[in-house]
């Protein structure tokens, strides 16, 4: 696997079925999943988000909280479940437009590939 893409959501109900979509017409030549973060919504975001990783099994995992964490306890679960060696993030309420072109399309991959992730530890 070479990129994860990593989509948190809540209350996304009117975006969610396009953010998935945008990021699976992309025409790739590497192996990519869908990581999404559903953060107890209180819309029908979470049944949009499942009945999508159930239509995708290879490439949509989902993380589907019992209760509401919050957007950076969301984030980290969510990226904490991402498997590959580069990881890019993408809203719920994101998408992307189909490229004309295959160059361009490689742009939008390689642009999101360079996204850089640190830990830091407070000490008192």
């Amino acid at each position: 696997m070479k990129l994860s893409v990593c989509m948190i959501t809540y209350n996304h109900e009117k975006y969610i079925r396009q953010a998935p979509d945008s990021i699976l017409m992309q025409k790739v030549n590497f192996e990519h999943e869908i990581v999404i973060g559903e953060d107890c919504s209180t819309d029908k975001t979470r049944c949009f988000v499942m009945k999508y990783q159930k239509k995708y099994p290879k490439q949509i995992r989902s993380l589907l909280h019992k209760e509401n964490q919050g957007m950076i306890p969301n984030f980290i679960q969510t990226v904490e479940l991402c498997r590959s060696k580069y990881i890019a993030m993408f809203k719920g309420d994101n998408y992307r437009q189909p490229h004309a072109n295959c160059k361009s399309k490689w742009i939008f991959w390689k642009i999101i590939l360079f996204v850089v992730w640190c830990t830091v530890i407070i000490i008192n």
